[in-house]
């Protein structure tokens, strides 16, 4: 199944093919091969638009309803699909919310949990396969701050009004879900990938036309630093929504710790050992260059689809490379550490390592939340 997910990722990153120079039978098939493929999937994508468009067409002529709560509602989202650091930053707001005094609450989907338990509290013995990895993840990582997962999020919304009074509620993964009104659409775009390859689904990653991106007041342009230059990116934002602010965001390397451990290790200790990384992340790339780039000796990686249920057959493999390779030790993600706990938590051989986003202008960055916040609060708040 991994395998056919990416050849269809390699698929959609190739684009539209392009005639070859060289100009054999072979390469003439080849090339009439992707191009009925592509135009299959720019068919699809027509059909998507379509839907798309007629779904925010019922929202804005109120065929479909939209719901409003009476505090601060802050969407972090995305445009495309993939990896843009949605959770980082959703943490990362929540902390800075933290730090002066607003109590936050977060509702989430819970993207891939096997259960369909609506308006689900999560605690810190809540099963990771009813609520999801990022939800317990954020629970873990923000202890004084509920997390909710449910597909309504206006439900989860007032279900966190009544039981923990929040300030702001932060929607996770919100840009797309349009029937809770929010006082702050953020949407994350990941400079490596910013703009989808300018398809929608199927034959591109974008989830919305990139029009739809002036429902903005505020974007971050996440992996900033894996880029040679984001003035391009930061002008085409400009051109679709001239009012909204520009922020960058970088993954940083928080910590690394044994699993199931809080205690930091340095990771001059780790690199003479041999590491095999594993992960289940919508942009493994971004995790690899972190890893190597704090000079650790990673002699492999198994990348795993996003949100990914590790097997009895993953593990396997896992431990046959171990041996085969001579690994010393496993480093992997938080998000992925709830699920392999329960087979290398006795190891010994198994580290974990923390992302954080760095937003900037940090000062910048914290006095816009703050205010869109006292805004709602003085009642001068522009519902979107």
């Amino acid at each position: 199944m991994v395998n056919i997910i990416k050849i269809g990722i390699q698929l959609l990153q190739a684009g539209k093919p392009t005639i070859p120079d060289r100009k054999s039978p072979k390469s003439l098939l080849h090339y009439a091969g992707r191009s009925l493929v592509f135009m299959l999937l720019q068919a699809s994508s027509l059909l998507y638009s379509i839907i798309i468009w007629f779904r925010l067409f019922l929202y804005q002529k109120g065929i479909f309803s939209r719901f409003s709560l009476p505090c601060a509602v802050i969407s972090v989202g995305n445009i495309t699909t993939g990896g843009t650091g949605k959770t980082p930053t959703v943490i990362e707001i929540a902390r800075i919310l933290q730090q002066h005094g607003k109590r936050a609450a977060i509702l989430t989907r819970g993207y891939r949990r096997k259960t369909a338990i609506p308006n689900y509290v999560v605690d810190f013995d809540a099963d990771v396969r009813q609520v999801g990895d990022e939800p317990l993840l954020m629970l873990r990582k923000l202890s004084d701050v509920p997390v909710i997962v449910g597909s309504q999020r206006y439900i989860s919304g007032k279900l966190a009004l009544e039981r923990f009074q929040p300030d702001v509620l932060l929607l996770d993964d919100g840009f797309q879900h349009i029937q809770l009104r929010r006082d702050l659409d953020l949407v994350l775009i990941d400079a490596t990938n910013p703009f989808g390859g300018e398809y929608l689904l199927p034959a591109g990653f974008l989830r919305e036309p990139l029009d739809h991106l002036r429902r903005a007041q505020a974007f971050v342009i996440t992996r900033s630093n894996e880029v040679h230059d984001i003035t391009p990116i930061v002008r085409r934002l400009q051109q679709i929504a001239p009012d909204a602010q520009i922020f960058t965001g970088i993954h940083t390397l928080d910590v690394i710790r044994p699993i199931a451990s809080d205690s930091p290790v340095d990771s001059a200790s780790l690199r003479r050992k041999r590491l095999l990384a594993v992960s289940g992340l919508g942009n493994p790339q971004s995790f690899r260059e972190l890893l190597s780039g704090h000079g650790l000796n990673v002699v492999n990686y198994l990348d795993f689809a996003d949100h990914h249920w590790y097997t009895e057959e993953d593990i396997v493999r896992i431990r046959q490379i171990i041996i085969r390779e001579q690994i010393d030790a496993i480093m992997t993600t938080e998000k992925d550490e709830i699920k392999l706990l329960a087979y290398f938590q006795e190891s010994g051989a198994c580290y974990i390592a923390a992302i954080r986003l760095d937003i900037q202008p940090e000062k910048k960055f914290e006095h816009f939340l703050l205010n869109t916040i006292r805004k709602k609060h003085n009642g001068l708040s522009v519902l979107r």
